[in-house]
């Protein structure tokens, strides 16, 4: 959920419960004055009838005064004085519907040694009116209060939002390789101008870092390559020498053999470290159908001494939107481990489609977990390889944004690669 989404949200939920505690808090103190009124009336028809009762020996009818229900009950003995407030239903003579009505209930004693109750009905009809009127008022003012304040609290924190909204655009856009540093517009915000020059400071230094990195590491790997260079050089020439015995020859070839395998090692470790740097950006539509094709041949000769059975199974040309050097990397080493592993009379099965590349090949079992082999370093106990070849192609699918994964089914080894949309042309 965005964050202008979350706010909105937020202070609609705290409006709504202001909102409507506030209606209940409105409703009930009109409530409160409303009845407060109608007991006044209802007081003061009492005080006119208790006159009419001291001064007079006979009852008149008092509904034609009032205008409502009005009983008067005189009384020969003592009473004791009360006053009693309620709401009461009643059934209306005239339509004969039952109908609210407020009761006021009075028994008292004059000087004249009169006793009396007093039962006077006003009915609530036209007073429940008023009130649901004046809730349906203020319901409505409310709800369009509620949304001008929920819109015009949007519009406020999108146009205060732009600056972080812009900011972050840049961000996501930015790329390390850039020479030009950040800039950010200047806002009205304090926050938002120190946010922006941590970014500036942080992006700044992380591009130094990655620029010290990226020198050493090319510049150890050239200077380590040169030196190994000239020691396979020299190894070659000293193998060939004439005097050397036996066991001289199986120590330089020993030697020769570490030489070179610190070569690859050296060649590998750059090469992650320029595919994690992102330094292969260039891209252009590669054929996977040529490239497995091409790559086949190059391993012909050990396919046909371990006698492999191969098939391949293109449902159409499939071509992606790749650096070329890395879907050669790829796939090189994806079809290397298959065939440098299997074994004698297995098999090699390829299935190349849209959804993607399946390597199927037969091999021994495994002692480690199929998953671990795309860490640095890890491989079966018996294999004589650095341990990188599957780390690469992680890496490389991790790069863009493919999902691999290399599971074992009855001594078959099968490596998936999926291939995202965008990729494909």
């Amino acid at each position: 959920m965005k964050l202008l989404t979350k706010t909105t949200l937020k202070h609609l939920i705290f409006s709504l419960l202001i909102f409507f505690s506030g209606g209940i808090a409105f409703y009930g103190v009109v409530s409160s004055f409303v009845f407060r009124q109608i007991d006044e009336t209802l007081i003061a028809e009492r005080e006119i009838i208790e006159e009419q009762i001291d001064h007079l020996d006979s009852i008149p009818d008092f509904s034609t005064v009032f205008g409502h229900h009005i009983e008067v009950t005189l009384f020969n003995h003592y009473v004791k004085p009360s006053q009693k407030f309620h709401d009461t239903i009643l059934i209306n003579a005239q339509d004969g519907e039952l109908e609210h009505y407020r009761h006021l209930l009075i028994t008292n004693n004059t000087d004249q040694h009169k006793s009396y109750s007093i039962s006077i009905f006003k009915s609530l009809s036209e007073t429940r009116q008023l009130m649901q009127v004046i809730f349906l008022i203020v319901f409505c003012l409310s709800v369009i209060l509620l949304i001008s304040l929920t819109i015009l609290n949007y519009s406020i924190s999108k146009r205060l939002w732009v600056p972080f909204y812009d900011t972050l655009s840049k961000m996501q856009n930015y790329s390390i390789e850039e020479k030009e540093p950040l800039s950010f517009p200047s806002s009205t915000v304090i926050e938002f101008n120190q946010l922006n020059n941590v970014v500036r400071i942080l992006t700044e230094k992380i591009r130094a870092d990655y620029l010290n990195l990226k020198e050493f590491t090319e510049n150890a790997s050239h200077e380590i390559q040169t030196p190994l260079a000239i020691i396979k050089s020299k190894l070659e020439l000293l193998i060939q020498t004439d005097n050397l015995d036996k066991k001289q020859i199986n120590e330089i070839k020993s030697i020769y053999e570490a030489t070179n395998r610190l070569s690859k090692l050296n060649y590998a470790l750059l090469l992650i470290t320029k595919i994690q740097n992102q330094q292969f950006t260039f891209v252009e539509p590669v054929c996977f159908n040529h490239e497995i094709n091409r790559l086949l041949l190059n391993f012909e000769d050990i396919i046909s001494q371990k006698k492999i059975k191969v098939s391949t199974d293109y449902n159409s040309e499939i071509t992606l939107n790749i650096n070329p050097d890395l879907a050669e990397i790829l796939l090189n080493n994806l079809l290397s481990n298959a065939i440098k592993h299997n074994v004698e009379n297995g098999t090699l099965d390829i299935l190349l489609n849209k959804a993607g590349l399946v390597i199927s090949n037969t091999g021994p079992q495994l002692d480690v977990d199929p998953k671990l082999l795309f860490q640095r370093f890890r491989k079966a106990n018996s294999s004589g390889s650095l341990g990188l070849g599957l780390s690469i192609v992680q890496k490389i699918a991790v790069s863009y944004k493919m999902n691999i994964d290399y599971s074992l089914n009855n001594k078959l080894h099968i490596v998936k690669i999926d291939f995202p949309a965008n990729l494909l042309i």
